[in-house]
């Protein structure tokens, strides 16, 4: 699982633009390689929905 989460966010960008997919901004893959690699578990949002957030915010807050 671990082989296939960071060949994954390595070349996430990459495979996302094959498949017309809308990529996140390249930070973003960077920033969830990182917590993966860090064993960062939980939930930044604490039970309450929140609309135009970016993604790279919701990357660096500590989980609850």
């Amino acid at each position: 699982m671990r082989e296939f989460v960071e060949f994954y966010l390595k070349n996430g960008p990459d495979l996302i633009k094959e498949v017309k997919y809308v990529p996140l901004p390249a930070k973003a893959y960077d920033m969830a390689l990182a917590n993966f690699h860090k064993a960062k578990l939980g939930t930044v949002f604490g039970g309450v929905p929140e609309i135009g957030i970016r993604v790279e915010d919701l990357l660096a807050r500590e989980t609850k």
